[in-house]
């Protein structure tokens, strides 16, 4: 085989084939792609593995359990439980709530507002730009909003509540902009506003619990594992974000099988190569 491949090699670029032209051209244009397929498979993947990095990082963090309770002191009970597994590197108990912002200016922002413990590689990866994140009755804006959000600031927050008659009604509250933060994910940073437990509660004091979970180990194991501790509301990062996962692992698959179809047309190119060698030898017999 070896053999037969230097041999169509020499006849496919030889002088004498009056082929050779087109033969370089194909050539050229297969090896071409084969690169540029690679190294857009290549750079994918780094993209990919940045933004799954970033989801479980500041979005849904490697697990989340969603407790069925409203109570502060009760929540940290369970957090405390749960860091307890060894395979565990941190609990922690946060809230998000989704709210419409209005600067002094006019500007408007349709995002969340979470409040949080903030443990782990959260607290790693999260930057102060200005002020402190986390002060009670402030809220904390990202840098990407700053031309119309800024420290000192009053903001109007509407959101959601339950109401006496109606299941829930909107309601507006003003607060003061402490801080300026900042992370790796733009999406991230763009539609949330982070603040402290306390100042959530104090807003909507029915706000769902969750708790956010950091693990070494394999999320489905450790999911598992707080199944059996008596948590089945335990989700992974995969799991919360099915529908992104998924997308982006068949947007992959996809670009692998076109370079497998590029393999397949080289190794065609090659075989009719060695048979043009094979009828010109016979020829000349």
């Amino acid at each position: 085989m070896g053999l037969l491949l230097r041999l169509s090699t020499r006849y496919a670029f030889s002088s004498q084939n009056r082929h050779r032209s087109t033969s370089v051209r194909i050539a050229l244009g297969l090896a071409l792609c084969l690169f540029a397929i690679v190294a857009v498979l290549s750079f994918m993947q780094a993209l990919q593995r940045n933004q799954f990095e970033d989801i479980r990082t500041f979005e849904s963090f490697d697990l989340q359990v969603q407790l069925q309770q409203s109570n502060l002191e009760e929540a940290q009970e369970v957090a405390k439980r749960i860091e307890a597994l060894d395979s565990v590197s941190s609990a922690f108990v946060y809230a998000d709530i989704p709210v419409i912002t209005q600067a002094q200016d006019g500007t408007t922002v349709a995002g969340r507002m979470r409040a949080i413990e903030a443990e782990g590689r959260f607290a790693e990866q999260l930057n102060s730009y200005r002020g402190t994140i986390f002060s009670e009755g402030k809220l904390a804006s990202s840098y990407s909003n700053s031309r119309s959000i800024k420290v000192g600031d009053e903001l109007k927050v509407t959101l959601l509540r339950k109401g006496r008659q109606a299941t829930v009604i909107p309601a507006q509250r003003t607060l003061e902009i402490g801080a300026l933060y900042y992370t790796t994910s733009y999406d991230f940073d763009h539609t949330t506003f982070l603040t402290d437990l306390p100042t959530l509660l104090l807003l909507n004091p029915d706000a769902p619990l969750k708790i956010g979970v950091y693990t070494e180990q394999a999320v489905d194991g450790v999911k598992q594992e707080l199944m059996t501790l008596g948590f089945p509301q335990a989700s992974t990062w995969r799991e919360i974000n099915a529908s992104l996962y998924g997308a982006m692992e068949l947007e992959q698959k996809m670009m692998t099988l076109m370079l497998f179809l590029m393999v397949i047309v080289v190794l065609v190119h090659i075989r009719n190569s060695s048979r043009r060698l094979l009828l010109a030898k016979q020829r000349e017999i």
